[in-house]
């Protein structure tokens, strides 16, 4: 569940419910193994998936890049956009978290989330 200054979230178009289903088990793991060593510190999506160079390959996050590299846009501007996804994605996990409460906020950077 997620409580704060902006609880709405955005669908992510163009991925299959297997796709999408696999991306969210992956960025729970991170958001787990985060908490596990950070407590309720705030991260953001990028302290889950990398700053300057996210790993896609190999991860259910190449499916974003794919879907945005596949429609014509140029590696830049498909990692950008990928990586926009990965954050909407990742704030439907955490408001669908039946167990846990996260807060959420909008700062100078980017939205950001912690456990309460």
């Amino acid at each position: 569940m997620l409580k704060g200054d902006s609880t709405r979230t955005y669908t992510v178009n163009d991925l299959t419910k297997a796709e999408e289903d696999a991306i969210k088990t992956y960025l729970g793991q991170l958001v787990q193994t985060w908490c596990s060593q950070h407590g309720n510190e705030w991260f953001y999506a990028h302290n889950l998936i990398g700053e300057k160079k996210i790993e896609w390959e190999d991860t259910p996050l190449n499916a974003l890049l794919a879907k945005h590299s596949n429609s014509g846009k140029s590696t830049d501007e498909a990692e950008s956009q990928a990586a926009i996804d990965a954050g909407h994605l990742l704030k439907q996990l955490l408001d669908e978290d039946q167990t846990n409460t996260f807060e959420t906020q909008r700062d100078h950077i980017a939205r950001k989330y912690r456990l309460l």
